[in-house]
């Protein structure tokens, strides 16, 4: 292993271990935004597949949305996120985006957990 990437590892705990969940999140958000689109009326013009992206839309994205985003990733993004935040110590220029990346995940995980309580004791 060369020496460069030897150094980075122990420096990127919540990259390596959390990056292949922020690419399915963008592949989901991809698929939303594809899904949003189709059940417009101005672009798609075929009846069927219209009323098919609308039921898709309301059934898994819009409802669905927080459930499947949040709690597939959460306990990684959490669990990681601290792991990395236990040392703060900066050993090279990876470390900048780690930390910034790990308190991102776990920030956003955490005003996800309150919005989600705040909706269930809004909603009874």
């Amino acid at each position: 292993m060369p020496v460069y990437w030897t150094q980075m590892i122990p420096d990127t705990v919540f990259m390596i271990s959390s990056g292949q969940y922020l690419i399915i999140l963008i592949a989901y958000a991809a698929w939303a935004i594809i899904i949003s689109l189709l059940k417009n009326r101005t672009i798609n013009k075929f009846n069927r597949l219209r009323r098919f992206a609308k039921g898709v839309y309301i059934r898994r994205i819009r409802y669905g949305v927080l459930n499947e985003c949040l709690w597939f990733c959460y306990i990684s993004f959490v669990f990681f996120g601290l792991w990395q935040l236990r040392d703060l110590t900066v050993n090279g220029n990876w470390s900048y985006g780690n930390i910034v990346f790990s308190l991102f995940g776990w920030l956003s995980c955490m005003f996800l957990t309150f919005w989600v309580v705040y909706i269930a004791v809004k909603y009874r």
